[in-house]
């Protein structure tokens, strides 16, 4: 059993940046139609479970995809979906599709640690409760805790959220590079513009030793990147505003190339090097809401977080740009196209697009009116046209908008009986009932 219908999801090429990645992770939001059919929708399976990502309207060419946990709503259709595609095109839009209503589908259809691959070591989402699991094969749950932590609505699903001594963190973590190169990345958003004091937004780090942590200086006025040695400064992040903020750090010994990101944008270039970030086994701590190396020491954060990522390699400005663009509030980065029913299986690729192009009835392009007036008029139509009306009987409802459907039924049912190479409807009808159907035909070719 094949799926029912599908909508295409286009990329706004203009909110690409180059990037030397091999994948982005797209999130897509739900919509009223995967909400399941007994809500209005066109779901079957109550956990989401018939909806797949792919590259061809019929879903033969899926994409790695991952549903983020518990975010499915089947009576709304309402759910977080992380697809990860090669990185698109920033000179001609990426179109791929969403392929969906499938009864015979019961279980998850997607990759959850294949989304992310070995280009993330911790992938947070951020749940409704309890243990904060990782979406990477690593496994670094956040499953440590301070004070009473608690998860709201956040920019993308739930959020990690703090009254100022709350924390969560995991120790010892798997995957960390001790002494680079990787990228720490999250998005917050303070309780209040003006902090009293140092705020630790996430970090990671040793036992009282060497960390790299994130912070928001007292008065709103500077961000601080501390590596024990290296402390750049940049403004722009004491926000109650939601902030994209990536740390990307260097392999130990690399001058000059410890770089910070606010929001897509690269803010300062550390000087002199990092080769005091070196990690031990012991103290491999990450930390969301308190300063790494001792959770609970202090250095509190007020407010929200969201999508706490660490990646063990030094991400690209051109990744950080796009993925800021694909996820910041109000994002216009992809568009969802209406629904369309999906062919037949076995269309060829020709006729396919013939049948897309007439459910839509709109002007069919000039290679599918050239078929149709071959199908009318022709002596010997070629083999591909008789297929496509062959194809179209099998459709559900009438392709074709005529006012009649009956001798429109009636011309299909003589088509079938006529054998290749022969002349065009030589079958049984009423010649009054053909002329009419052609009539009609031509009406809507126009």
């Amino acid at each position: 059993m094949g799926y029912s219908f599908y909508a295409s999801i286009t990329l706004d090429h203009t909110q690409v940046t180059t990037s030397s990645s091999t994948y982005l992770r797209v999130k897509v939001f739900g919509d009223a139609r995967f909400a399941t059919i007994a809500h209005g929708g066109e779901l079957h399976n109550a956990s989401g479970y018939d909806l797949i990502f792919a590259t061809d309207i019929s879903g033969a060419h899926p994409l790695t995809f991952e549903l983020e946990e518990n975010s499915y709503s089947a009576t709304t259709g309402a759910g977080v979906w992380w697809v990860r595609i090669p990185f698109p095109s920033d000179s001609s839009d990426t179109v791929f599709y969403v392929v969906y209503s499938n009864a015979g589908i019961s279980t998850y259809q997607g990759d959850t640690n294949g989304t992310w691959g070995s280009d993330y070591d911790a992938v947070v989402h951020f749940n409704a409760s309890g243990s904060q699991i990782d979406s990477t094969a690593t496994g670094n749950n956040l499953t440590s805790t301070g004070g009473s932590p608690s998860y709201t609505a956040g920019l993308i699903g739930y959020a990690f959220e703090s009254g100022g001594s709350d924390y969560i963190y995991q120790n010892p973590c798997s995957g960390i590079n001790s002494d680079g190169p990787c990228t720490l990345s999250c998005w917050y958003k303070l309780a209040s513009a003006t902090v009293s004091g140092n705020v630790c937004i996430v970090g990671m780090g040793g036992n009282g030793g060497t960390n790299c942590r994130a912070l928001a200086l007292p008065g709103a006025a500077t961000f601080v990147v501390d590596t024990a040695t290296v402390d750049p400064a940049c403004a722009l992040v004491s926000s109650t505003n939601w902030v994209n903020m990536v740390l990307a750090i260097p392999s130990a010994g690399t001058p000059n190339n410890m770089l910070v990101y606010l929001n897509g944008v690269l803010q300062t270039t550390a000087g002199g090097n990092n080769t005091a970030f070196a990690l031990t086994a012991a103290g491999k701590y990450f930390t969301v809401g308190c300063v790494p190396g001792s959770p609970g020491a202090g250095d509190f954060m007020a407010g929200l977080i969201d999508e706490f990522r660490y990646a063990p390699s030094q991400l690209d400005a051109g990744l950080i740009a796009t993925e800021y663009q694909s996820q910041q509030p109000g994002s216009t980065f992809y568009a969802l196209g209406p629904q369309e029913v999906v062919p037949p299986p076995g269309s060829s690729v020709l006729v396919q697009q013939a049948i897309l192009e007439l459910q839509a009835q709109t002007d069919p392009n000039a290679r599918v009116q050239q078929a149709i007036i071959e199908l009318l008029t022709s002596n010997d139509p070629n083999a591909i046209v008789q297929q496509i009306v062959l194809e179209l009987q099998v459709l559900p409802g009438n392709p074709f908008p005529p006012v009649n459907t009956q001798p429109f039924s009636i011309i299909l049912r003589g088509v079938k009986r006529w054998p290749i190479g022969q002349k065009p409807f030589v079958c049984p009808v009423d010649e009054r009932q053909y002329n009419d159907a052609m009539t009609e035909l031509t009406k809507w070719i126009g």
